[in-house]
């Protein structure tokens, strides 16, 4: 099975959203101007993807783990 998530990914991060060990993955979609989020169940399989607009270009996303159950998304353009 072929699965397509975005035409153009830009900054490509993992992160964790449970803390369980299973690594989860967000990318900011260039051609759509999203930030797509992409959860994996406990079998590492994907389970659900988000879709979030963004106002403004941008080429570069951090992710903030700081809290177990709460994660922020900080996306910029350098320059």
């Amino acid at each position: 099975m072929k699965l397509t998530l975005g035409i153009q990914a830009g900054a490509v991060k993992q992160f964790d959203y449970l803390n369980d060990g299973i690594p989860d993955i967000s990318f900011i979609d260039e051609h759509e101007n999203s930030l797509k989020i992409l959860l994996n169940n406990k079998l590492g399989i994907p389970t659900l993807l988000y879709n979030i607009p963004l106002v403004d270009n941008h080429n570069e996303l951090v992710v903030d783990e700081f809290f177990s159950l709460r994660k922020f998304f900080y996306w910029f353009k350098k320059g």
